[in-house]
Order: structure tokens, then sequence, then C-alpha cells
């Protein structure tokens, strides 16, 4: 879709009355441009329901981009056996199991998203664009990076031995500094491409994105990794800026974000988050880029305030009592004690509020 994008209604459930021919549909606006945010506790049906939208948004000509920290993902093109009328979603183009190389990064803020502070980001953002001396080897990149000195006597050695290499520093690093990037050492070494890699490198997103229908990008996290949101945010970060911000305005897609707070983080548990950035950016100049964003998690406690305020539509499921996004619709008062599994809370644009209950998932949960 090229041209300007239309609002087309989503059917996502029916009302809830006992009468069954009382029921009546209940349609998710997809507009142009806003932001949607699908909150509710896990094993409650929320996925469901978002792939039977994500179903069919596929339907109506827009582009979506769907990021999954988590692969939950890698089934919506097979059939849903058990629905009544299973459906797959086609013109898929699934990216997972890849790293970016080193020298990928090449905006200094890459790497204090990392973690690094100002003057250890500055010599690892320099030395990251010499490929030939590490050549993208992250052992190599890394043991430069370790022997960074921290007093006079270690900057002496260190210019000593590296100048030939274009390699030198007029002070030496804080202590902290330095130990800071020695305790980041096992995190990169796992995250960045090296040469007996398994992992694909890709350096053709925006041409995956043009050709494709559906970008499912997969980024593999391990839940129990301490690094893993981090480094969620930095390559959904990367993969956006190699799009394109230009390309993305143009083709309006719709972006769903599985598992929110990987993507846009709450300032209390990242501060410096560059993916953050570029949604803030979308949710606040909507005209600008038309595009829909769709954000999925289990509260609003861990995800980006800004982003929660900014939603004009919400879907609620089972929350805690105090969660902010119940707190604004007043929903924790009337609401609440009717939602269960399956059952959701659905806000439009104007706080209208309705309750509903999902229906089957077509595609293969």
């Amino acid at each position: 879709m090229n041209g300007l994008p239309k609002t087309y209604p989503i059917k996502i459930g029916e009302t809830i009355q006992k009468d069954v021919y009382l029921r009546k549909p209940v349609y998710f606006q997809l507009t142009p441009y806003g932001v949607t945010v699908v909150l509710s506790r896990s094993r409650s049906g929320k996925s469901a329901l978002i792939k039977y939208m994500a179903y069919q948004i596929s339907k109506t000509g827009r582009k979506l981009i769907i990021i999954d920290p988590f692969n939950e993902w890698e089934h919506i093109q097979e059939y849903n056996r058990k629905a009544f009328s299973p459906r797959r979603i086609m013109g898929v183009t699934h990216l997972q199991n890849f790293a970016f190389k080193i020298s990928q990064f090449d905006d200094i803020n890459y790497w204090y998203a990392l973690g690094f502070s100002e003057k250890a980001g500055e010599f690892a953002y320099f030395l990251s664009q010499r490929v030939d001396i590490h050549g993208d080897d992250p052992d190599k990149f890394m043991d430069i990076l370790r022997q960074l000195p921290s007093n006079h006597r270690d900057l002496k050695y260190f210019n000593e031995h590296f100048r030939e290499m274009g390699l030198t520093l007029e002070a030496p690093l804080n202590v902290h500094t330095v130990n800071s990037i020695i305790n980041h050492y096992p995190h990169l070494k796992e995250f960045f491409w090296h040469p007996k890699d398994k992992r694909a490198t890709i350096t053709d997103f925006k041409e995956k994105f043009l050709t494709s229908d559906v970008l499912l990008i997969s980024l593999n996290i391990d839940q129990d990794d301490s690094f893993g949101k981090t480094r969620s945010t930095v390559v959904v970060a990367k993969i956006l800026s190699e799009i394109g911000i230009d390309l993305i305005s143009r083709y309006h897609p719709v972006i769903i974000s599985e598992e929110s707070d990987y993507v846009v983080p709450s300032e209390q548990e990242i501060a410096f988050c560059l993916s953050r950035n570029v949604f803030r950016q979308f949710s606040r100049k909507f005209q600008k880029f038309l595009v829909h964003l769709i954000f999925i998690n289990q509260d609003s406690s861990s995800m980006d305030t800004l982003i929660i305020r900014s939603a004009q539509q919400k879907i609620l499921g089972i929350l805690p009592p105090d969660d902010f996004a119940w707190r604004v619709t007043g929903g924790q008062d009337r609401y609440a004690k009717y939602i269960g599994r399956r059952r959701f809370l659905y806000v439009d644009e104007d706080n209208h509020a309705v309750l509903f209950d999902t229906d089957d998932c077509p595609v293969k949960c």
C-alpha cells in the first residue's frame, strides 16, 4: 500500500450477553495512524487475540512489521486446525537466528545504548569501524578494549603498543569505565556475529521490508539473559534505522511489538534506549509518519509511560488492580470482576468501553 491508508474495522469478538442471539460483533478500528496497547497477564488469551488481529490486518493490504522477542509468532504461516475457520498469514518473511557484525554499529549512540560510558563509547565506536584491525572478530575487538588504560603507566604501554595501528589515547580512562567494559565482555561476545558463527548476517533490511507483506523479526531472546532487554532494544533500533524512517513514512506499516517492555521499556529499567526514542517519535508525530503501533505486554508498569499515555485505543485483559491502564479507564472498579480468560475490555478513542469474548484464532498459536 503506497497511497494514504484508510480506517478498517477489525472484528475482535462479540459482546458477552448470555443469549447468543443478542450478542453483537465488537470491532477494533485500524486507523491510519495511532497507538494501541493490548495488556493482559500471561496465559489469558492476548497472544491468540493479537494474532487474529494480525491476520485481519494482513488482509487490508497494509504492510506489517512484527517484533517478536521470544519467537512466539513462528507458526503464524500455519493453519490452526482446531479453529472454526482455519487460516494462515501469507506473504511472511521471517527473519531469525541473525546477528550484526561489530562494524555495522556505525553510530556512537549504539555503543552508549550497549552500556558504554562516554569515553569508552567514543573509543569503542572508533575501533568498531577499524575492520582492518579486528576483522569483525569479537575476541580481537574485546581484547583491545580490555587493554584500555586506567593509569598513566598503562597509558604509555597502550599507546606504544597500538600506535602503529592508529590507536592512541591522550589520557587514561576512569577505572570504573575500564571495569565496566570488562564486565560487559561476556554479553558482548555473544551479542556480535563472529567468524565461526552459524547465525546469518543481514545487511538488506530495507529490501526485506520492501519485498514482504509481513516482516516477522524474531529476536530469539533468552528470558533468563540479564543482557537480553538491552540487546533487544539495540537490535530493534538498528533494524528500524536500516529500514529507514523515510521508507516507513512512505509505506506507513502497522508495527506490532510483542513483549513491549523489551522494545519500549520504562526509563527506570533502561535509561538510554534507542528503540524507545524511535517509537516515541512515531507516537508524537502521527500524521507525519502514518504508522499504527500496537504494543502487547503483560502490564503497563514495565513499559514507557509516555507510550502508554499516547494510546488512543486499549484492549485490556486480566491486570493487577493498580495497573496504570486500569486507573486511566476506571476499569478496575467497573469491569475487572467480569474479565476472565479470553475476555477483554475494548476502550475506543472516545474512551467508550465494551466487554467482549474473543473469537477463535484462525492461525496456529
